[in-house]
């Protein structure tokens, strides 16, 4: 292949500007060039796949040009008639019926009918397929737990059962299953067995509406499959849904396997957590095909402690290693509230390692962020990827000695269609490390055709619609030798406006922000290499685009080989208010006290920015205490 193009004599002038940066710029092909120019041009415009549903100019792919086509998440059917059927007749919560079997209990129900806590002790006692319902007189009424028992309901622990609590068809509740003591009995379900359905019940007062767990805390070698959650409503409840696999105290080798989990078309307006999915405590779970779809989440945060609206984590607390997830589809959701993260996905959390998140697709969600937290280090967050979380004296600052988060994995995410509104922090986040974490990888990201749409506030910390970052370090942990590649942020829509009276933003705050690492000592050798971004429609008050090789602390991070093309943005930044002012796109080496980190290989090509091809600013050192650092990249046209 021939090289392309000339040096521009007119670089000099920005060169003295832009110290210790290298840079080429190349013309672009005219429209009379010879088809053996054009066929040079078309090996040099080297582009990961685009969008196969969109047309895209001409100039923005070559010819032969594979088209990314993301198949439609799937909805599996919903069984809700099977076996015997066993009719709640009272609201009662006694037992005094026959609960030795099934057929006990139908025979001998006691004098005011049977109960729900009756009926699903006789499927415990008698294993088989059930379908447990409620009959008509019970339509609009409530079931108080504990009200007789002093005690929660028993847990699922037959298999096979199925609970649905719509009377009259229609797919709502007709049934309000109510804690008799709020919070007191803190489970409205549990399960604890195989092949189950929750359906249209309404759940209220309960710490956990419901909690799936093993039999028992040192339960192995067990397999969970085929649960399913739908059409619950929950109010008055601190976490909606619970999968939890481990013993309260300490990692054990478990090996159990949790497969085909439906959690569809539920209201969960909660105090915490809307669901969460933790292989905590445990070594060797895998947790396998689990689809969340057409729920509605409202978070109104009343606890002094993290809170999520949907969150996967594989592996929790020191020792909790080698745990995988895959085939996890989240789509057609809507969170509401002021959650810190809407959805998050960590692998290796809190002293964890070896876990693996394996193949997901976030489809069509929509978050819509209310409330500010802004003593949260960094405000709310959209969408997290984050591995390698937290040492383990992050949660208990005592504990000896300190175990640091490693070789933990995300990998094969799609993240398509979805909208994020409000956030006043990150609307999506993309993390390789934190607080001492090592040799942690995310790789194989598709960040397509998503809506960022937020008011940026006057914060310390920096406001961003996509953050990619490869660590981040804390206090005296040092974080390295973490890796993020192979990242694809294209066709995604940014309207980044102002929230009162703003006096300035973060430096490194921007629509889309790729960094290497820093916020403390030792944020060393991270990488992040082969990221995409193109095509993007950016409408911002702060700068569109901007590439940080470290910032504060921190050494030897590389960015390398980033091809940015193709990519509006329609106005030159306001903020943060610097002189001379930031352009669009910004390349910088590092920021204060870091030295020799590189942003190099990039290329950037027919990106409009204010109206003008490629205008960018390029700093190799901010602040005096940067020193040695890099940036590389190519310009056509």
């Amino acid at each position: 292949m021939n090289k392309l193009g000339q040096i521009i004599p007119l670089i000099a002038p920005f060169l003295m500007l832009l110290p210790f940066a290298s840079t080429s710029y190349f013309s672009p092909l005219p429209p009379n060039a010879t088809e053996a120019a054009k066929e040079d041009d078309d090996d040099y415009r080297i582009f990961l796949p685009l969008i196969g549903k969109n047309t895209w100019p001409s100039m923005c792919y070559a010819p032969g040009t594979e088209y990314y086509h993301p198949l439609t998440p799937a909805i599996p059917e919903i069984i809700l008639q099977q076996g015997t059927t066993i009719t709640v007749t009272t609201t009662a919560d006694i037992i005094n019926g026959n609960v030795s079997s099934v057929a006990g209990l139908l025979a001998n129900p006691g004098p005011d009918g049977i109960a729900l806590r009756e009926a699903i002790l006789a499927t415990n006692n008698d294993p088989g397929e059930y379908t447990i319902r409620f009959s008509a007189q019970l339509d609009g009424t409530t079931i108080y737990t504990g009200s007789g028992s002093n005690q929660d309901l028993p847990p699922l622990l037959g298999g096979s059962v199925i609970i649905n609590g719509d009377i009259d068809g229609d797919l709502t509740p007709d049934v309000t299953i109510a804690n008799a003591s709020p919070f007191e009995y803190p489970f409205g379900f549990k399960i604890q067995s195989s092949n189950n359905t929750l359906h249209a019940l309404t759940l209220e007062g309960y710490f956990q509406g419901v909690l799936i767990k093993p039999i028992t805390g040192t339960t192995t070698h067990t397999t969970y499959h085929g649960i399913t959650i739908a059409n619950l409503v929950m109010n008055n409840v601190q976490t909606g849904i619970n999968l939890r696999t481990g013993p309260d105290q300490g990692a054990m080798a478990t090996d159990n396997h949790w497969e085909e989990i439906l959690i569809y078309d539920n209201v969960l307006n909660v105090g915490q957590n809307g669901m969460t999915f933790t292989l905590n405590n445990v070594i060797g779970d895998h947790l396998d095909t689990v689809v969340v779809a057409q729920n509605t989440i409202h978070v109104t945060q009343n606890v002094n402690s993290a809170s999520f609206g949907i969150q996967f984590m594989a592996g929790f607390w020191a020792g909790s290693n080698d745990n995988v997830m895959t085939n996890i589809t989240v789509t057609d959701n809507s969170i509401l509230g002021n959650s810190d993260q809407a959805i998050v996905f960590m692998s290796g959390a809190v002293g964890a390692s070896g876990n693996v998140i394996d193949g997901a697709v976030l489809w069509n969600n929509e978050i819509l962020i209310s409330g500010s937290n802004w003593a949260y280090e960094a405000g709310k967050i959209g969408i997290d990827l984050i591995t390698g979380d937290g040492a383990s004296d992050y949660i208990d600052p005592d504990y000896e000695p300190i175990i640091y988060p490693e070789d933990n994995v995300i990998r094969n995410f799609d993240i398509i269609d979805n909208v994020i509104e409000g956030f006043d922090g990150r609307g999506m986040q993309i993390m390789g490390g934190c607080c001492g974490s090592k040799f942690n990888t995310i790789e194989n990201v598709k960040i397509l055709n998503n809506r960022f749409t937020a008011s940026i506030p006057d914060v310390n910390f920096d406001v961003t619609g996509i953050l990619v970052r490869s660590g981040g370090a804390r206090a005296d942990h040092p974080t390295s030798e973490n890796l993020i590649s192979q990242i694809m942020i294209q066709n995604n829509t940014f309207s980044l406006g102002q929230w009162g009276n703003l006096q300035n933003t973060h430096f490194t705050a921007s629509a889309i922000s790729v960094s290497g690492a820093g916020g403390g000592p030792g944020a060393n050798q991270n990488q992040i290499f082969d990221i995409w971004i193109s095509l993007n429609q950016i409408d911002s008050i702060i700068p569109g685009i901007h590439l940080i090789g470290a910032w504060e602390n921190s050494t030897q991070n590389v960015i390398s080989t980033a091809h940015i093309y193709c990519n509006t943005i329609f106005n030159a930044p306001t903020y943060p208010v610097r002189e001379p002012p930031l352009k669009g796109i910004v390349l910088t080496g590092a920021i204060r006290d870091s030295t020799l980190n590189r942003v190099e290989n990039v290329s950037l090509f027919y990106n409009k920015v204010a109206s003008i091809w490629n205008d960018l600013t390029v700093i190799p050192n901010v602040e005096s205490t940067a020193t040695n650092n890099l940036v590389n990249y190519t310009v056509i046209p």
